[in-house]
């Protein structure tokens, strides 16, 4: 009798063991590929998604484009519809760059993932990471302006040496015609270092401003020389859980 307990307990045991794979399996969430549409149901109106960004949504509706939607009107079942299309999604989990992608792609990475978790909404998250992004390309943009802003410096400042040069040449001919050309060419090219030297400036300066700002989100980027773009940028994960809920 005892001989035949212990039988029937192994042989349950040995059909929980083979069962327990199976199950585990089953339980595994699939992966999630990327939505295929842009259409979006709300409960004011239907349209494809055009933009999404910090400032808010537009839809198109019957091929005219509606007023921005801000964020926090929508439902949390409407949030959950529009992760669903491709332009939210994209515009959520995908930052380009020239920079393309480099060893501070997984640091910033981090960062913005460990933002998000924090988010006690699925609006506060999805509208602080619009912002987030929104100031990184801002920020890359200014990068981009500053060494074209650079070279017309240096061209300036060539033109000028080359009127100062004609300035000191008092043994060519038409010497006042060529005194006159040699001081609007000055004054040209002191006007032009001046516009540049402003524009680097101000690019600067919106580059320690943003700096600063990314930072009160626990995003760290320079905000003095030497400066650096931001790297490309895959977010998917954070996302991909949200859709899940």
């Amino acid at each position: 009798m005892k001989k035949s307990g212990w039988l029937t307990g192994s042989f349950i045991a040995l059909l929980l063991l083979i069962s327990a794979p199976g199950k585990a399996a089953d339980n595994k969430a699939p992966s999630l590929g990327p939505p295929t549409t842009n259409l979006l149901v709300l409960s004011t109106v239907t349209g494809k998604v055009r933009v999404l960004d910090s400032k808010g949504l537009v839809i198109e509706s019957n091929y005219v484009d509606l007023p921005r939607i801000d964020l926090s009107t929508l439902s949390p079942d409407e949030l959950q519809a529009l992760l669903e299309t491709k332009k939210a999604y994209a515009a959520l989990t995908t930052f380009t760059s020239s920079a393309g992608t480099n060893s501070q792609s997984e640091v910033i990475g981090k960062q913005l993932r460990k933002i998000w978790k924090k988010g006690k909404t699925l609006q506060d998250k999805i509208q602080t990471r619009l912002e987030i992004l929104d100031d990184l390309r801002d920020y890359n943009l200014q990068l981009a302006l500053l060494p074209g802003d650079m070279v017309v410096d240096y061209v300036a400042t060539f033109h000028s040496t080359i009127a100062d040069d004609k300035l000191a040449d008092r043994e060519a001919e038409d010497r006042r015609w060529r005194l006159r050309e040699s001081y609007n060419r000055a004054e040209i090219a002191d006007y032009r270092t001046a516009v540049a030297n402003q524009a680097v400036a101000d690019c600067l300066a919106k580059c320690a401003a943003l700096s600063a700002r990314l930072a009160t989100h626990g995003i760290e980027v320079p905000n003095t020389a030497p400066f650096y773009p931001v790297p490309a940028l895959s977010l998917r994960a954070e996302v991909d859980a949200a859709r899940r809920h």
